[in-house]
């Protein structure tokens, strides 16, 4: 059994040292990003008689709190909730919405998190008095719809949240670190793809022209590497 993002696995396939080993993997579990029928494709192609699962859980939720068998005739969904843990789709008052409608995916159940060390505020916003049953609701920014079938498939986010490789990115976040930068005045991060179909976080600004990397020197001291600008 092998388990990794979509983007690290995709790597390896891709990899002429690291695809042979590929064809003794019986069972790929993939989470942390939204999963393309590509990779399901390369998957299949090189370990056609492999099992190939997505998973959706986030931090928050402890672990994996959706998941999927995937198969190349079948839409890509996140799946139907595992056993104790309880799945909402709702509106911006917490009702729930129709099947087929889109809205953001709340999670309950013995997997949610008590909320976050030293921010109370976030805490009250995102973990709230579940409405449904007991204990808390973990609201989670992401949205998607119920299919008729039961299952989950996801749209994006409602937020400025991303995700990179598994790793979570607030754009606002960058932004701001950006207009710390003296001589700078506004910024804009958005992400595109390169020619290879990587995502990328491309930053924009207005001020005064400077070097990339004098930006960049200011900016990875409040950043971590992987939030900085490519």
């Amino acid at each position: 059994m092998f388990f990794a993002t979509p983007t690290k696995l995709e790597n390896y396939i891709k990899n002429s040292e690291t695809r042979s080993f590929l064809s003794r993997i019986k069972a790929f579990i993939v989470g942390g990003e939204v999963f393309n029928k590509n990779l399901l494709e390369l998957i299949k192609t090189e370990t056609p008689d492999s099992r190939v699962y997505n998973l959706y859980g986030p931090t928050e939720t402890t672990l994996c709190v959706l998941g999927d068998e995937l198969e190349l005739d079948q839409e890509i969904t996140m799946g139907r909730p595992i056993s104790n843990s309880q799945i909402y789709i709702v509106d911006q008052f917490l009702t729930p919405v129709p099947i087929g409608v889109t809205g953001e995916i709340c999670v309950a159940g013995d997997s949610v998190g008590a909320g976050y060390i030293n921010q109370p505020e976030l805490t009250k916003e995102k973990f709230v008095d579940n409405p449904f049953g007991t204990g808390k609701l973990y609201r989670t920014g992401d949205l998607a719809y119920w299919r008729e079938d039961g299952k989950v498939a996801y749209v994006g986010r409602n937020d400025f949240q991303v995700k990179i490789r598994g790793l979570r990115i607030e754009l606002e976040e960058i932004e701001n670190a950006i207009c710390t930068v003296e001589g700078i005045t506004q910024s804009v991060v958005v992400v595109r793809k390169n020619k290879e179909g990587r995502q990328i976080i491309c930053a924009f600004y207005t001020g005064k022209e400077m070097e990339t990397k004098e930006i960049r020197l200011v900016i990875g001291k409040a950043l971590p590497k992987y939030m900085i600008p490519h």
